[in-house]
């Protein structure tokens, strides 16, 4: 693992960051791999910025590969090895890298040569304190000091340093102004050293043409022409300057990270590309269809929704959870879910939930939520084909998202209708599924997949009470968590259990039971403790489970009730449960007494 630190600010966008990784990626000659960023389990797409994802400042942002294993080598070792795996990255985007580099490069040779003249200018002005016009040294001292002080340094991958590196436009306007200025005396002191000088032949070196003239006329002519040389410089380094990226890199390459794609050439790299382009077409599409409904209905009109569903069931991982991210973000508009039922969608998502990556999974549930939760008609068409099964298989794994998403559609399904919901408890697996959802970690998959057991035990209460793990799980509920939803939906479902014979055996052998139902009836809500008085009356129904209630505490769970409950319906049902422990304890006590009598012999009762 390797960190890279990249300077952003909050307003910029993602596609610039990811524009300057492509140029630290050249320079380690890995430019063509493919990668997104992540920051806290979620993908950021090129077009946001770092404020929309609020992400903080000295924040730590994943650099994940597209292919989470080697090119999936792990699939594509099959294939012919020779095979060649395309381009890893548009062609737009590696013209617009190479164009930036080029033009970097460029500069970087420009400011080079520029300080290369600043330091003549130098050298030129300590010499010019022994010339003739010795004073003229004072003037360039000043300028080249100035531009000392103030000089931009750029480098290509780490852009412009120095005191002006904010203002290095500027700064050449005004160097290139200086040295026009300091061009111009020094023109003026070679045209009038140099006329006598030829005039008079300087066969002697006397007069007019001593060494010191000699001297001054040729450094003034080596002065102005570094001058000359250096002012025709600034111009080609001002035009360098006027390429939008002229403080930092990622600004040209960010054009073509976060421009509107051309859909019908992503879609034909889609059909027709080698490996990475298809996985690259459907990142794209992917990043695409996030950012508006247009795009969607772009994607859709030119046949796009039969590609990624193409693309969805290849061999390539990375293909699949792009291809198929791209399908859940288009299914998000009601009118296009229609044409993607059509060309068999349901069944593609169906087979994604038996992907190999949580990614995969999750994006495929969601997908099918959104068609369960804005059309009753495509539950049926889930049900009717092997759909209840693909989704019980997928909510075995124990990934919480695709878990609390998949528990959302049971939970749509179980509410359709009555006849729906004898179909999934027909079907043990379905139930199985939905009693491992609710013992997940995660109060929100918990109470979904409750709400939808409960459903369920409305239409078939068998099919919930043969639920061994689910009793279990329930009276550990209170323990588990203390929030009254599932409480409550707890509560519900356990009264099924009671009311079933063979199911109340069982729950009063559970040594927590009592502690359970005491801490639901110590409840403010009224429903709750009246869900408690109803299962005190089932057990009691059972004539030989109710003599073990004073034994297991029961009895005073109901005098609880009584005493502290303020709602009617629970007091009454509190007040029968204790007039039928009065009942089978009279009758308990009679039938003692009778056994008694019965077993003294004849002559030994007395007169």
């Amino acid at each position: 693992k390797k960190t890279f630190i990249i300077l952003c600010k909050l307003t910029d966008t993602i596609a610039r960051a990811r524009a300057q990784m492509l140029h630290i990626l050249w320079e380690l000659g890995r430019d063509d791999h493919q990668f997104r960023f992540r920051y806290r389990g979620q993908y950021l797409r090129d077009a946001y910025t770092f404020e929309d994802y609020e992400i903080p400042e000295n924040a730590v942002v994943k650099m994940v590969p597209m292919a989470k294993r080697q090119e999936s080598f792990v699939d594509l070792r099959r294939m012919d090895e020779q095979q060649d795996l395309g381009q890893g990255t548009s062609d737009e985007v590696i013209r617009a890298l190479n164009d930036e580099i080029k033009i970097f490069t460029k500069r970087e040779k420009l400011l080079s040569a520029q300080q290369a003249f600043l330091w003549l200018w130098a050298l030129a002005t300590m010499l010019s304190f022994i010339t003739y016009y010795f004073y003229s040294g004072f003037w360039n001292a000043i300028a080249v000091y100035f531009f000392f002080k103030y000089c931009p340094t750029f480098t290509r991958t780490g852009g412009f340093v120095g005191r002006a590196s904010q203002y290095h436009g500027r700064y050449m306007i005004v160097y290139g102004i200086i040295s026009i200025a300091c061009l111009v005396p020094n023109a003026v002191f070679l045209s009038l050293l140099l006329p006598p000088m030829i005039e008079q032949g300087c066969t002697g070196y006397v007069g007019s043409c001593t060494h010191w003239i000699l001297w001054s006329v040729i450094l003034y002519a080596c002065f102005a022409l570094v001058l000359l040389l250096q002012t025709c410089l600034i111009p080609f380094i001002i035009h360098n300057f006027r390429f939008k990226a002229s403080q930092k890199t990622g600004d040209y390459v960010e054009q073509y990270l976060v421009k509107t794609r051309d859909v019908e050439k992503v879609l034909f790299s889609a059909r027709n590309g080698k490996i990475k382009e298809k996985r690259n077409a459907a990142f794209e599409l992917a990043s695409f269809a996030a950012c508006s409904d247009d795009n969607k209905h772009k994607i859709v009109g030119q046949g796009g929704m039969e590609v990624l569903s193409n693309l969805s069931l290849c061999r390539d991982e990375a293909t699949q959870e792009y291809a198929s991210e791209a399908l859940a973000e288009l299914l998000t508009l009601p009118e296009i879910q229609a044409q993607f039922v059509e060309i068999g969608g349901i069944k593609t998502l169906c087979a994604l939930l038996h992907g190999r990556t949580d990614k995969i999974v999750y994006e495929a549930a969601t997908a099918l939520f959104y068609l369960v939760s804005d059309n009753d008609d495509y539950k049926m068409i889930i049900v009717e084909d092997t759909g209840l099964d693909d989704l019980a298989h997928a909510s075995m794994k124990d990934n919480i998202k695709t878990a609390r998403v998949l528990a959302g559609i049971f939970l749509e399904l179980a509410s359709y209708d009555a006849d729906l919901r004898s179909v999934i408890a027909s079907r043990n697996v379905v139930v199985v599924a939905l009693v491992h959802l609710c013992q997940l970690p995660d109060s929100e998959t918990q109470q979904l997949s409750l709400q939808a057991l409960e459903l369920v035990a409305i239409e078939s209460p068998e099919s919930v009470v043969t639920q061994e793990q689910l009793l279990h799980h329930l009276i550990a509920i209170p323990r588990l968590t203390e929030d009254e939803r599932l409480h409550l939906l707890s509560g519900k479902i356990m009264l099924y259990f009671a009311e079933n014979e063979e199911a109340c055996t069982e729950l009063i052998g559970i040594s927590n039971l009592t502690d359970t139902l005491l801490q639901f009836a110590q409840s403010n809500e009224p429903i709750l403790q009246t869900v408690v008085s109803k299962i005190l009356l089932a057990i009691l129904d059972n004539r030989k489970i109710a003599r073990r209630i004073p034994f297991l505490g029961l009895d005073k769970i109901i005098m609880y009730l009584q005493n502290n409950s303020a709602d009617r319906h629970v007091f009454d049902n509190a007040d029968t449960a204790l007039n039928l422990l009065t009942i089978y304890s009279s009758e308990a006590k009679m039938g003692s007494s009778l056994s008694i009598k019965s077993t003294d012999k004849p002559g030994q009762g007395g007169f």
